[in-house]
């Protein structure tokens, strides 16, 4: 037998109402939408039985451990360049991908080696997920903040940026021991009846900005970063400066307060984002 534990909370039928957003961002786990009628609590309960999980992890030992503690779930232990997936398998992918400059061969989803393995793994997740699915990954700056805009542009082609967030230097240093500036970046799927937007999106450009020098503030560095983020200050989880980093003495880093508040930071900046998704 399987158990769950279920919060219910009565939120009427309006998605703008306080006591709807209340439990939004109160849920750390999964919201689904149900009624007091039998019949439509009885399908919530079906769609939480059918819900199945499917992670891939290159090392086998690592693979091994989330299968133990996920036990519902299939564990693949394999690259994802390889893995045999069809389009349109999955309703949501979740991921965390490699930050690298190397080029995998994937005759389905990246031919010609054309992507870097962080570009190439989100448009495979893309092309994995039904319409109307989400994607969200972890991601290297340079996803958004590349001046070479192809792979956001085939991203665009598949999906719209729901969100990004930039989160601090150092969020991953004790569980990765590296301090890249990461980027949550969340996309949604479209259906084949819908159409890329008519008017180019914030998130394809590239601006300069200048961003003071860490060793000397008063010294401003023009740096590339994502129009998004010029639009949306309040999404980079910090402040912006430059200094010395693993390959050059200008390298962008995001500075916070307490690294130890990153996951509060980040809940509050989601939690704003579906509040202005919601109020349209």
């Amino acid at each position: 037998s399987r158990f769950y534990r279920i919060k219910v909370v009565d939120t009427g039928n309006n998605v703008r109402a306080s006591n709807w957003l209340a439990a939004v961002e109160g849920a750390d786990q999964l919201v689904i939408v149900s009624t007091v009628r039998e019949d439509t609590f009885n399908a919530a309960a079906w769609m939480i039985d059918e819900l199945r999980m499917t992670g891939v992890e290159l090392d086998p030992t690592t693979a091994r451990i989330a299968q133990v503690l996920n036990p519902a779930a299939r564990v693949r232990a394999e690259s994802f360049a390889s893995s045999p997936f069809a389009d349109d398998t999955f309703d949501a992918v979740i991921g965390n991908v490699p930050f690298a400059d190397t080029r995998l061969l994937d005759h389905n989803h990246n031919p010609q080696r054309r992507y870097s393995m962080h570009n190439h793994f989100i448009l495979k997740s893309l092309a994995l997920t039904r319409p109307g699915g989400m994607v969200a990954v972890l991601t290297s700056r340079w996803t958004l903040d590349a001046l070479d805009d192809s792979a956001r542009r085939d991203m665009l082609q598949m999906a719209d940026m729901v969100t990004a967030v930039r989160l601090p230097t150092g969020a991953h240093r004790q569980v990765a021991g590296t301090d890249a500036v990461t980027d949550l970046v969340v996309f949604r799927v479209r259906g084949d009846d819908e159409r890329p937007p008519a008017v180019e999106p914030s998130w394809l450009l590239t601006t300069e900005v200048d961003v003071p020098r860490k060793e000397n503030p008063d010294e401003l560095v023009e740096t590339d970063v994502n129009m998004w983020f010029r639009e949306h200050p309040e999404l980079v989880l910090g402040e912006l400066q430059v200094g010395h980093g693993m390959y050059n003495a200008t390298t962008l880093q995001v500075r916070a307060e307490d690294l130890s508040r990153v996951g509060e930071s980040l809940e509050r900046a989601l939690a704003g984002q579906v509040r202005a998704l919601l109020n349209g």
